[in-house]
């Protein structure tokens, strides 16, 4: 393997990480929200280089593997409100050093 290169994870890998998602987890909130935080937007903390870690628990119902092509993965997820897809996406990236 090449040095900074990704070992692709099998459909069985990639099914035991999302699963652990259900029926909550805990993720990092994208700094690129509209969250409020302290009375201010998020993204306007951001834009000024201040980048805040955040978490927030977000639920998951089900999920669903509609395509996998390694590096791309498509799935369909069912999920509660509030729940922001691009911090499933990172932790799920960052689970497999990606």
């Amino acid at each position: 393997m090449e040095s900074g290169s990704v070992e692709a994870p099998t459909l069985g890998e990639i099914t035991k990480k999302l699963d652990k998602l259900i029926p909550e987890y805990e993720l990092p909130l994208p700094a690129f929200s509209a969250k409020k935080i302290a009375g201010k937007r998020s993204y306007d903390d951001a834009r000024e280089g201040k980048i805040r870690e955040e978490t927030k628990v977000m639920k998951v119902q089900k999920y669903y593997i509609l395509k996998y092509e390694f590096p791309l993965l498509q799935i369909q997820i069912d999920v509660g409100s509030g729940t922001y897809i691009r911090s499933i996406a990172y932790r799920l990236g960052q689970q497999f050093g990606m």
